[in-house]
């Protein structure tokens, strides 16, 4: 069942940056027609990883109230779509060294997205901080 959810979002973060991709608006600000064929497809790339980072990141957000068996279906799930996405570019026809490219490219972007999510959370506080003395409740809301 985890597999196929991770699948499914997988499905859903390309299809979401395919989406934005062909956005007109979003095409004529990035200045898109403007680049060249492999640069445009660099674009498209990093728009299907960011998808796929940020459902994996909201998957284990800290402000997520759930239940603590689903919590660790979450946390199962949010380790699966990565490779399902891998997987799927396989049946594609994508070569080995490409997917082994594709396994880490999502993984460096991972790291690089969950570390900027700890700075906006510090400065957040910092903030915050400068305003009035923080109390626990403040401090829950700055996720």
């Amino acid at each position: 069942m985890a597999d196929a959810t991770a699948a499914g979002l997988a499905q859903a973060a390309a299809g979401s940056a395919f989406h934005l991709f062909r956005d007109k608006q979003f095409r004529r600000l990035a200045g898109i027609e403007q680049l060249s064929q492999a640069e445009q497809d660099r674009v498209f790339n990093e728009l299907v990883v960011a998808s796929i980072v940020l459902i994996m990141l909201l998957l284990e957000a800290p402000d997520l109230r759930v239940a603590g068996e689903f919590q660790d279906y979450l946390a199962g799930l949010n380790k699966r779509i990565s490779k399902a996405y891998v997987d799927h570019l396989g049946t594609l026809g994508v070569e080995a060294n490409y997917l082994r490219d594709w396994e880490k490219l999502i993984a460096m972007r991972y790291e690089e997205y969950a570390r900027d999510r700890h700075d906006v959370r510090a400065a957040a506080m910092q903030i915050e901080s400068s305003k009035k003395s923080l109390d626990l409740d403040d401090l829950a809301k700055i996720q």
